[in-house]
């Protein structure tokens, strides 16, 4: 009787988890079937159906292969179906995977619901309508974690590597900043392959590493304003929490006076405020300077890593992508966090003004971390599933992401950070939801 009931309560929830996870996104499609574009829109779309004008396998283009190649071969009336197919899927394949793991059924419900909500709210699936790398990347993210999780349950399948290798390798390429991540997690696939496949993984994992720094120049390069130093000039706009230190520091190692006061407008060969002089300084001297600056700023460091996080877990300030939900928005917000859309342009954050902050997402990530220092170094319980261990990994390798990216990023925390925040959420809850059932299985012992 016992085993019925469960098997009800999972259909249930199996039920349940799919009407979030699809519901959403078919009210999505239904309302909003036409992909959105932006400025950027035009260097990731093809002129036409099959034409592969925007795409380079070896990063002879402005944007990254993975993004320009699914947009070359679905028309641009189906784009918004395909990336919302694709983050569906990411997001069922995820839930499928670790529902099996929680061992109570309490535990999957809460499981199920928590992360169906998480990973088809409107400020998921809102990038899904865009024409933009943000989609795939989100579901690249999930996707890399879905067949780590998978190798470690069923000891190094060979088919859930090869899918792991495609994902983790195409998210690399989507951003340059993601190679970490292709870094870290083979790093824990070379400890948890035996001794025999360990050299090819070292082999597999300095031959992906090589060549998505290859393709991340080569894609650098396309560009026809960016060189080292361009970005970082950026942190001399207000938006950066360290604009003014930044600005006077410059202003002692003689950056001309063109690039204080008009930053990147100054490095526009095309604009009217472009100043040669400015663009050379740039070039010889703003990354090293900017890297000096960070060792002896302390202070600045910690203020940067500060502003990653604040746009990590808060919503967009700017929609790009537009979505519908089935649920009421303080429930679909309850694990994303959100911050009043009264900002600047192109999604800029700024460090003066009222903004509400709302940070669940955040709260859940302090949660897990309790329980894992608990775990680890109170003693009172040991980590018998090996599940935990890679969570806690992952969710150590993303959280790194995040600081380490904050600190080169001007504008735009919440977009490109995204992928970080994302799998951090989403693993805390499944994280602390295994450590809890852990714990509760060895005192009942």
């Amino acid at each position: 009787m016992n085993i019925q009931r469960a098997s009800k309560s999972e259909g249930l929830l199996i039920a349940t988890c799919l009407l979030i996870i699809w519901g959403n996104r078919l009210l999505t499609l239904t309302a909003f079937p036409g992909i959105v574009h932006t400025p950027d829109s035009a260097s990731y779309l093809s002129s036409n159906f099959l034409n592969f004008d925007k795409f380079s396998l070896l990063g002879h283009a402005m944007r990254p292969w993975p993004t320009t190649f699914l947009y070359a071969i679905v028309p641009e009336n189906f784009l918004v179906l395909a990336q919302l197919l694709i983050s569906g899927c990411a997001a069922w394949l995820f839930l499928v995977t670790v529902l099996p793991v929680i061992k109570s059924i309490r535990g999957k419900w809460m499981a199920g619901i928590l992360l169906a909500i998480c990973m088809s709210s409107t400020s998921r699936i809102s990038w899904d309508t865009l024409a933009n790398a943000q989609s795939l990347s989100n579901s690249l993210s999930i996707l890399s974690l879905v067949f780590l999780i998978r190798l470690k349950i069923e000891r190094f399948s060979k088919a859930n590597f090869i899918f792991f290798v495609i994902c983790i390798f195409m998210l690399s390429v989507q951003r340059p900043a993601n190679i970490l991540i292709l870094v870290t997690y083979f790093i824990l696939l070379i400890v948890m392959a035996d001794q025999k496949g360990r050299s090819s993984l070292v082999a597999l994992s300095l031959f992906l590493t090589i060549s998505s720094l290859f393709i991340a120049n080569n894609q650098n390069h396309a560009w026809p304003s960016t060189y080292s130093g361009y970005a970082l000039t950026g942190h001399l706009i207000d938006a950066s929490p360290v604009s003014i230190n930044f600005a006077a520091t410059l202003q002692k190692k003689g950056a001309p006076e063109c690039v204080l006061r008009n930053n990147l407008q100054a490095l526009d060969p095309h604009g009217s405020l472009y100043c040669p002089q400015g663009s050379e300084w740039v070039q010889n001297n703003m990354t090293k300077t900017y890297i000096s600056f960070l060792f002896s700023h302390p202070r600045e460091v910690i203020a940067l890593m500060k502003y990653g996080f604040y746009g990590a877990f808060t919503d967009s300030s700017v929609k790009y992508g537009s979505s519908i939900s089935i649920l009421p928005r303080s429930i679909d917000t309850l694990f994303i966090g959100e911050r009043d859309p009264n900002t600047i342009i192109n999604g800029s954050s700024v460090v003066v003004g009222n903004h509400s902050m709302f940070l669940p997402g955040l709260f859940v990530c302090l949660i897990f971390l309790c329980l894992v220092f608990k775990t680890l170094f109170l003693g009172r319980i040991r980590l018998a599933s090996p599940i935990i261990t890679t969570l806690i990994f992952a969710f150590g390798v993303n959280t790194l992401a995040i600081l380490v990216n904050s600190c080169f990023i001007a504008a735009e925390w919440t977009r490109i950070l995204e992928p970080y925040s994302f799998l951090i959420t989403t693993i805390a809850i499944v994280g602390s939801l295994l450590i809890l059932e852990e714990d509760n299985k060895r005192l009942s012992i």
